[in-house]
C-alpha cells in the first residue's frame, strides 16, 4: 500500500490550515492511497492507528518524553489516551499540550485515501529539543501505521491494494 510522505508546513496540504487553530513550527502528512473507498469514519481510523489507550511505548513517548497527560482508560472522548478536540464526518483532531509543546494529530478521509498529519509548536527549546529527534523515529513509523490500520479495518484490502 501507498504512502507518501509530505515534511514542512509549506507540504502538508492547504485542507489541513482548516482543520485547525494551531500554528505550527512543525508539519508532517502521511496519505495512504487505497484502491477502494473508505468507509470507515475518522475516529475509527484513530483508534485503529493508535488504539483506545496508550501501551507502554506509547506512554514512555507521550507522558515521560513529551509530557503530554493522558487518560489511561478507553473513553468515547480520547483516543490512545489523548482528547478528541474536535471531529467531523471526514476528520478528526486529538490534542495534547505540555509546557514545552502543542500537538495536533489529524486523521482526514477522501474518497480512497486516509491522511494522518502531525503538527507540532513550540512553547520552550525544550520541545523542539525534544520532538526533533522523536520525529525521525516517527517519520519512520507513520507509513506502517496507516497500513496496519487499513489491515485492521477491512482485512480484504490487502488483496485490492498492492
Amino acid at each position: 500500500m501507498e504512502v507518501a510522505a509530505k515534511v514542512g508546513l509549506s507540504e502538508v496540504s492547504t485542507s489541513t490550515w482548516e482543520k485547525t487553530p494551531l500554528r505550527p513550527h512543525y508539519a508532517d502528512e502521511f496519505v495512504l492511497q487505497l484502491n477502494t473507498p473508505v468507509k470507515e469514519r475518522p475516529e475509527d481510523w484513530a483508534r485503529a492507528i493508535f488504539g483506545d489507550r496508550p501501551d507502554m511505548g506509547q506512554w514512555f513517548i507521550f507522558q515521560a518524553l513529551l509530557h503530554y497527560p493522558l487518560q489511561m482508560q478507553p473513553s468515547p472522548h480520547t483516543v490512545v489516551g489523548w482528547p478528541i478536540a474536535q471531529q467531523t464526518e471526514n476528520w478528526i483532531r486529538l490534542e495534547n499540550r505540555s509546557a514545552s509543546t502543542t500537538c495536533h494529530l489529524l486523521i482526514s478521509r477522501d474518497d480512497d485515501k486516509v491522511s494522518l498529519t502531525t503538527l507540532m509548536r513550540y512553547h520552550r527549546r525544550f520541545g523542539k529539543w525534544t520532538w526533533e529527534p522523536l520525529s525521525f523515529i516517527h517519520r519512520r513509523l507513520a507509513p506502517d501505521l496507516l497500513r496496519n490500520a487499513a489491515r485492521a479495518l477491512d482485512p480484504a484490502i490487502t488483496q485490492h491494494t498492492p
